[in-house]
């Protein structure tokens, strides 16, 4: 595997805790749902490289891993928002379209599983 593209997985995973730690949602939220970062970093990168390498590093449920969290469909959005401009910062244009294609889906699965009542946007259906 290519070493540079490695890296560029850890700096995504960095880039991106980093930006939700800024976060006034997602920092609380993060750092009270993962109790070990640094392990937890090392299971996403595995995660990453996986979906945009193909290395087969990961072999969890994803979401399995984000039921009973106490997530909000809102937080879904920040999620994005923050990813996205991890990858921007840290990705090759061709992994960024890879990354960012898996994310929007991983968000609209995991949301669509959490919250089955909200429509594709994450949030409840207008009543007329």
């Amino acid at each position: 595997m290519n070493e540079e593209n490695e890296t560029r997985m850890v700096a995504l995973v960095d880039r991106f805790y980093d930006l939700c730690d800024q976060d006034p949602d997602l920092g609380p939220f993060f750092r009270a749902a993962i109790p070990d970062m640094p392990n937890h970093k090392k299971i996403v990168v595995d995660f990453w490289s996986h979906q945009i390498l193909g290395t087969g590093r990961y072999k969890g449920s994803v979401f399995a891993v984000h039921m009973n969290r106490g997530i909000t469909a809102e937080q879904f959005d920040l999620w994005l928002v923050r990813f996205e401009k991890a990858a921007e910062e840290t990705l090759t244009p061709e992994q960024r379209s890879r990354a960012m294609a898996k994310a929007r889906h991983m968000a609209q699965s995991i949301r669509m599983g959490l919250f089955p009542f909200h429509g594709l946007e994450g949030r409840p259906p207008k009543r007329s």
